[in-house]
C-alpha cells in the first residue's frame, strides 16, 4: 500500500497533462487583448463589473496569459479578495471564471468542518457542472480539472482546513490530503479566498495569495450598477436611486421597490417615489438611515468611547462595528468619511458635521 508521500510523488512526475501547454495556434495577442479589454469590449465579462478597476486589471492580465493555453487554466493565480460586505467579491470571481470559460466552485465555510467536507463540496459542484473529478492513480488519488474555486469568509475555517488550503496552493506539489487519505491534485486550480475580516486572516495566507482590496463605490458607480441591472431606466433616475443606498445588494432591492411603487402609482414622479420608498425603509430624504443618523448625532458634542457608543444608540457592539460603522468610516472619491477613530474613541469629522447641519441638527 502506498503512503501519502508516495501518492504525492506520482503527481510530481505527471506533468504532461494535455491541454495545459501554450498552444501555437492560440488566439493572437490582439485577439486575447481584446477579449480581456473590460473597458472597450462589452462582451468581456469583466465589463459587467462596475468600479474597482485595479482588481479588474489584475484579473485581465492573468486571463490574457491563460487564454493562450489549451484549457485556459490559470494555475499561477491565487487571489485574496478583501473588503467590506457587498462590494462584489463573489461576483468578480464568477466573472473571471466566465471570462476563461472555466467551472466556478463556491465553498461556504459554515458547511466545512474538515478537509473531507472541503473535497466533498468541490466534487459535488463539479458533478453538477458535469465535470467530475478525475481519478489519477488508484482509488484515493484525484486531480481537479482547471477551475476557479472561491472560498468565502475564509477566516471562519478551522485550522485543519486552512492547512489543507495552504498546501493546495504551495510549490509544485499543490495537493491536499483528506482525513480519509485521499490525495487531491490542485495544480490546475486558481484559488480565490475572500473575507470581510482581514484582521482575522491567518498570516500564512498573505504570503501565498495576492491581496486585492475592493473598496466601496462612488455614487456615480452605484448609479451605473443600477443601470446595468435596469437598462430601461434613464441614468438620471439611476442617480436618484443611488442616493439612498451604498451597498449594491440593498441598492438593487431599493430599485425594485421603486419600480413596483411606480407601477402602482404611474402619476408619481421618480423623486417622489424615491422619497416614499426611503421612508418605508427608515431612510431620510438625504439618504441616511436612522441608526447611522443616531450615531453622528451622538458624536455631535464630543468623541465617544468605543464601548460606550453601542449603549448610547441602543445596539449591540457587533452590529455597531460590523454593520453600521464601516459605512460611516469609509471614504470614497465623492463621499468623505463621516466618522473617524481617535485615541478617545469615535469622533465626528467635518463631513459628518455638515450632514447634521444639512438636517438642521
Amino acid at each position: 500500500m502506498k503512503t501519502v508521500a508516495q501518492e504525492q510523488a506520482i503527481f510530481h512526475k505527471d506533468e504532461d497533462i494535455p491541454g495545459t501547454e501554450m498552444l501555437p495556434d492560440a488566439p493572437t495577442t490582439d485577439e486575447r487583448r481584446f477579449a480581456v479589454d473590460f473597458v472597450n469590449n462589452p462582451a468581456c465579462p469583466l465589463h459587467r463589473f462596475i468600479g474597482n478597476d485595479h482588481a479588474r486589471r489584475k484579473l485581465a492580465e492573468a486571463a490574457f496569459v491563460a487564454l493562450k493555453r489549451g484549457n485556459h487554466c490559470c494555475k499561477e493565480l491565487s487571489v485574496f479578495l478583501s473588503g467590506p460586505p457587498s462590494v462584489g467579491k463573489t461576483a468578480l470571481a464568477k466573472l473571471f471564471a466566465e471570462l476563461l470559460g472555466l467551472p466556478f466552485v463556491e465553498v461556504q465555510p459554515r458547511s466545512i468542518v474538515n478537509v473531507n467536507d472541503l473535497f466533498t463540496a468541490i466534487c459535488f459542484q463539479m458533478g453538477e457542472q458535469e465535470l467530475p473529478v478525475v481519478a489519477v492513480r488508484g482509488s484515493k488519488s484525484y486531480r481537479l480539472p482547471p477551475c476557479i474555486i472561491f472560498v468565502d469568509e475564509v477566516h471562519g475555517l478551522s485550522q485543519k482546513v486552512v492547512d489543507a488550503l495552504l498546501t493546495a496552493c504551495e510549490g509544485k506539489a499543490r495537493t491536499f490530503t483528506t482525513e480519509r487519505g485521499e490525495v487531491v491534485d490542485c495544480r490546475y486550480v486558481s484559488w480565490f479566498i475572500a473575507t470581510t475580516e482581514a484582521g482575522d486572516l491567518f498570516d500564512a495566507f498573505e504570503s501565498r495569495f495576492d491581496e486585492v482590496a475592493l473598496r466601496y463605490y462612488t455614487r456615480e458607480e452605484l448609479a451605473q450598477i443600477v443601470r446595468l441591472n435596469n437598462p430601461d431606466l434613464d441614468m438620471s433616475v439611476c442617480r436618484v436611486i443611488a442616493k439612498f443606498q451604498r451597498l449594491p445588494r440593498k441598492l438593487l432591492r431599493f430599485a425594485t421597490s421603486m419600480r413596483n411603487k411606480k407601477e402602482m402609482h404611474p402619476d408619481m414622479s421618480w423623486d417622489a417615489v424615491a422619497l416614499e420608498v426611503a421612508k418605508d425603509n427608515g431612510i431620510d430624504e438625504h439618504g441616511m438611515g436612522g441608526k447611522h443618523l443616531d450615531i453622528i448625532k451622538a458624536l455631535k458634542k464630543k468623541p465617544v468611547a468605543k464601548d460606550r457608543l453601542p449603549v448610547m444608540i441602543g445596539v449591540k457592539k457587533p452590529e455597531l462595528e460590523k454593520k453600521l460603522m464601516p459605512l460611516l468610516l469609509c471614504s470614497t472619491a465623492d463621499q468623505p468619511a463621516l466618522v473617524e477613530v481617535g485615541s478617545d474613541g469615535y469622533r465626528l469629522t467635518d463631513a459628518g458635521a455638515k450632514e447634521l447641519a444639512l438636517r438642521g441638527l
